[in-house]
């Protein structure tokens, strides 16, 4: 019986419907490693660009441009890690 489901599984991994769990590990490391990356970086790139504001709105609009600008690129990115298969 584990013979049986040994070689299902195997066969499984080569058409690509079941992934090894330290590729998983791997891919999923490497999201959130970048992820927390940028995150870490945004209260420098912020400094740098709200330096001599004294308007809070500006520096609130500065914020948000930063925080859209990372999810858009975060989500464009994403998209090519995980390519759809025709099931």
């Amino acid at each position: 019986m584990a013979r049986a489901e040994t070689e299902e599984l195997r066969a499984a991994e080569l058409k690509r419907k079941l992934h090894r769990t330290e590729d998983i590990e791997f891919i999923f490391t490497n999201i959130f490693t970048s992820i927390r990356s940028k995150l870490l970086a945004i209260p420098s790139r912020l400094t740098r660009l709200i330096i001599g504001k004294t308007v809070f709105q500006e520096i609130y609009d500065e914020g948000g441009r930063e925080s859209t600008t990372f999810g858009s690129r975060w989500a464009s990115r994403r998209a090519g890690l995980f390519p759809r298969n025709n099931l």
